[in-house]
């Protein structure tokens, strides 16, 4: 993944074309000065122009096709090149010494430019080979002139030439290795984050942008962000240098827990990130289930002081190109789905996904535009609620798991979906003074709070897409006993889908921070509900709802579920 040692072949390699041109001329130069030739005998400087040039032109197609990757492996490209570029300078000067008719000694010396050139490309070890391989063909080339066979008369006679292929291999090859050795180290450093030894944000970013390059929906790329729970907790308690402690033994879990054909990387303060190359959705999560059970089920010291009693962490996983066009797009969702984890319960996965998107699936025409128009009203009023962010997601999980706690249909609970995450749209006509209000409020603020509920079905009313939500949207401030509001329906008059939604928002408002009181705990928020069971909400639906909140105990639950029922 490591794109250096590419940049530095390519360097190298525009440099060589040069070199190639400047052998040819040496060559040509050696043969004028053998034959005493002067630029009247143009035929022979033609001649040999031509072979060179025929030569260097079968080079240069060979690397242009090759530099286009028509093998697929790059190894193999990258060795075929490199081959190419020693076998040039080697093929030329052996044209001149066995064809040319006379004993040229000064050709022997562009044997050298192949040496230097092997050593700078691929180390010491090749250089020496290709100096050894030198050397047999000078003294070959020695008795094929001369006649007569003397190993030792063809060392003296050919010693410094021997001697400095030998050095120059040796040389570059040693300069070469350590240049890469040195680079290798500088990447290392300029990758790694110092503290847990993953790879750190900056190479997260460069990698994402080639992985994305060739993800497609054969080859899908997934990403799994994750977050330590209730880490300040942890910081707090024991010190920033137990923190780090724990920040690297958990990196090393995640490390341990990624294919080879994946990554980890810390994205920043207790956040990591796993990169999951050819892995689709469900791969993707059944991966980061394993990481969250591993760290589950590991004993840390000093967790037994987290509120859960053990270090977990949440994971958000998202895939690209089914939700994602860009890196950064692929980040955002991965992130959106961490915050719905933590949001909802923590110590949990959750895959991306987003009701807008679901519906523009379905949408046409103008509908479209309206749909996108409520994600802006939507982003618009969690920035002008900050108490209540997130609040329509959890609400609708809520209310998704009771619906399914009491197995209505999977077409009702579409419907449900959609109706919970956008139930409180109409908030967008409150001005945000009044939303976020300390004190009590006033008879004309409280009226003007209970629009909303008006406003939001009547803004919805524009896609027909969504024509059967907006009752449910109108009436999900009906109170069982008919003292609610916008109607003041009761029992059964109130749709089913308004019910379940009452309970889930009512609940989630329990236990969220408000600008007027502080969030109860789970126990007293479910105490409540099972207190209003039959005035405020529908006694049918209390018992499910306490069935399915995930931050209970089972223990717990089933005593309430106990108490409920013969109380």
């Amino acid at each position: 993944m490591d794109s250096f040692p590419e940049e530095r072949q390519d360097y190298i390699h525009s440099n060589i074309f040069i070199t190639h041109l400047a052998c040819m001329f040496i060559l040509l130069a050696a043969i004028f000065k053998h034959l005493g030739l002067t630029a009247v005998d143009a035929h022979i400087f033609i001649r040999y122009s031509l072979t060179f040039t025929i030569l260097f032109l079968l080079e240069s197609t060979l690397v242009y096709y090759l530099k286009k990757g028509v093998l697929h492996s790059k190894k193999l490209n990258s060795f075929l090149l490199n081959m190419i570029y020693i076998t040039f300078p080697l093929a030329a000067s052996m044209l001149v010494l066995f064809i040319y008719q006379e004993y040229v000694y000064d050709v022997k010396a562009v044997l050298l430019i192949p040496v230097f050139i092997a050593g700078s490309l691929m180390g010491k070890k090749i250089a020496l080979m290709l100096s050894s391989f030198n050397t047999i063909i000078i003294i070959f080339y020695d008795f094929y002139r001369i006649g007569t066979f003397d190993f030792v008369q063809a060392i003296e006679l050919n010693f410094i030439i021997i001697s400095l292929m030998l050095l120059i291999g040796w040389f570059s090859g040693a300069i070469s290795e350590f240049e890469l050795e040195y680079r290798k180290h500088l990447t290392n450093l300029a990758n790694t984050d110092n503290l847990t030894q993953l790879f750190n944000h900056r190479y997260l970013q460069e990698q994402l942008r080639v992985l994305f390059k060739g993800a497609d929906n054969k080859n899908p790329l997934s990403l799994i962000m994750i977050d330590i729970d209730d880490f300040k907790i942890f910081n707090d308690t024991h010190g920033h240098q137990k923190g780090d402690e724990l920040l690297v033994q958990i990196g090393q879990k995640i490390a341990k827990s990624v294919p080879q054909s994946g990554f980890a990387a810390r994205y920043g303060g207790e956040e990591f990130v796993v990169v999951l190359p050819s892995l689709d959705s469900a791969k993707a999560v059944a991966q980061a289930e394993n990481i969250r059970l591993k760290i589950d089920n590991y004993v840390f010291c000093g967790e037994e002081h987290q509120p859960a009693g053990n270090v977990t962490v949440s994971c958000g996983v998202a895939t690209a190109p089914e939700y994602a066009k860009t890196p950064e797009e692929l980040i955002q969702r991965a992130d959106q789905a961490l915050y719905r984890a933590k949001s909802l319960s923590k110590n949990r996965v959750e895959l991306y996904s987003s009701v807008f998107e679901e519906l523009l699936k379905t949408a046409r025409g103008e509908e479209k535009n309206l749909i996108n128009s409520f994600q802006t009203l939507l982003q618009v009023i969690n920035a002008k609620d900050r108490y209540t962010y997130g609040h329509s997601e959890r609400v609708m999980e809520y209310s998704v798991k009771l619906a399914g706690e009491i197995n209505l249909p999977e077409s009702e609970i579409t419907l449900l979906r959609y109706a919970a995450f956008l139930h409180d749209i109409g908030k967008i006509e409150i001005d945000r003074n009044l939303l976020n209000k300390a004190d009590i409020l006033n008879e004309r603020e409280f009226n003007t709070i209970q629009q909303h509920c008006r406003w939001g079905s009547e803004i919805i009313k524009a896609v027909p897409l969504l024509a059967q939500t907006t009752g449910i949207i109108l009436h999900h401030h009906e109170n069982y006993n008919g003292t609610g509001y916008p109607h003041g329906l009761s029992g059964e008059s109130i749709p089913l889908l308004a019910r379940i939604i009452r309970i889930a928002d009512s609940y989630d408002a329990m236990t969220s921070n408000r600008p007027y009181r502080k969030a109860m705990s789970n126990e007293k928020a479910l105490e409540e509900l099972k207190r209003c069971s039959g005035t405020m909400f529908d006694p049918k639906l209390v018992p499910y709802f306490i069935n399915i909140i995930p931050q209970l105990t089972p223990h717990f639950c089933a005593l309430l579920a106990f108490i409920f029922v013969f109380a």
